[in-house]
């Protein structure tokens, strides 16, 4: 006699780094453990991109399902009712959860105050707070462009899943009470790479021996800093640099952009109108292929500021090169180079004629994609 599934409640967060955090990791623990799991979003523009990602939204079929509950009305505005009705759903969801089925509530920060506060102390031992990945930003330039009260926030479950130490500095765990579990970057998990395979084999067509670039961008939009980030440029003048140069020097190949998670539709705008100046023979495209699926196609990674998702391409050792321009200021606190160094193979300040030399240079290099995939340690969840 097979035992029931464990099932577990995930509270996405608004930021799309969640979801490619989250849905990994229990894909990972399903091939290991058989489990059922509930996405709930709150936002729309998230639930949007999700089911915009092909991969992302076929693995949450696979082991579960996405719930959107809007609070705000369809003009954009929040209401009282709309709350009213989200809270009402919730409460008829997570009653049948909690006393039918053993369940568990996964968050990013969202139980730890505010409206689901109260599900958190209720149920705080069956409660698991996950970092929301491993840091790529640095705290001294984030402080620097933009004022911000930075305070500790005591974190509610009695499972903390954590990537890195920073956690720590941002957070106050017990950990003497608290169940502190280190996990390793949840694409690099042996179970997510078998189910991107089989995804990659059976929905996504592409020729191996093309040569292909992505290009990772920000969320291009920086007038709402306190400080400038960048010198007397912006994101959309370094985008159309980059594209210039790679499509003259390199025309063969393919580039797949991959916009910001927060991209609005105005900025989307701007960003094909530089993107149309450079593709006459069709060569540049808009993906909604995340990350994961983008590594086993292309050769290398471009960005104009360090991304977060440059931690999967470091992974599976797909070359990653930041090229910008950095307001002096910003420079003196990285002291000359990227934010996070670690994250960047090549990095290339303000200078097309090094930007070149480097693209170049990969354009030579062979695809060598030689990693071991990681495994998920015991969680233990169940006594």
């Amino acid at each position: 006699m097979t035992s029931k599934p464990l099932h577990f409640i995930v509270f996405l967060s608004r930021k799309m780094v969640t979801v490619d955090v989250a849905v990994p990791f229990f894909v990972s623990l399903n091939a290991k453990t058989p489990c059922k799991v509930t996405f709930i979003t709150f936002d729309k523009q998230t639930a949007e991109m999700i089911n915009a990602n092909q991969l992302l939204l076929s693995a949450i079929k696979a082991i579960g399902c996405l719930v959107y509950m809007p609070t705000q009305t369809r003009d954009g505005h929040r209401s009282v009712a709309a709350k009213a009705l989200v809270f009402a759903r919730l409460l008829c969801l997570l009653f049948e959860k909690i006393f039918r089925r053993k369940t568990f509530f996964l968050h990013y920060k969202q139980l730890n105050d505010g409206p689901l506060h109260w599900l958190g102390r209720f149920c705080e031992k069956k409660t698991i707070f996950m970092q929301s990945g491993k840091s790529a930003s640095s705290q001294k330039v984030d402080e620097h462009i933009k004022e911000r009260k930075y305070r500790t926030r005591k974190v509610c479950g009695g499972t903390v899943l954590y990537f890195d130490d920073t956690v720590f500095e941002t957070y106050s765990i017990n950990v003497e009470k608290q169940k502190c579990i280190h996990v390793p970057l949840t694409v690099s998990l042996s179970g997510w790479i078998d189910f991107r395979d089989k995804f990659l084999i059976e929905h996504v067509g592409y020729d191996k021996g093309s040569k292909a670039v992505a290009l990772i961008l920000s969320s291009m939009e920086i007038d709402w800093l306190d400080r400038p980030i960048l010198n007397n440029t912006n994101f959309y003048l370094l985008l159309d640099r980059t594209l210039r140069i790679i499509t003259k020097e390199l025309p063969n190949y393919r580039v797949f952009i991959k916009l910001h998670p927060a991209t609005v539709q105005t900025t989307k705008v701007k960003i094909e109108e530089v993107i149309k100046r450079y593709n006459d023979n069709d060569s540049i495209e808009i993906t909604d292929l995340s990350p994961s699926c983008l590594v086993a196609i292309v050769d290398w990674a471009v960005a104009n500021i360090v991304s977060t998702t440059f931690q999967t391409f470091e992974f599976f050792q797909v070359p990653t090169v930041e090229f910008s321009a950095y307001h002096p200021e910003i420079l003196k606190l990285t002291k000359q180079q990227s934010f996070q160094p670690e994250l960047v193979d090549y990095f290339v300040h303000n200078s097309d004629k090094e930007f070149k030399r480097v693209i170049i240079e990969l354009s030579k290099q062979k695809r060598l994609k030689k990693f071991v995939p990681t495994e998920l340690p015991e969680l233990h969840l169940t006594k």
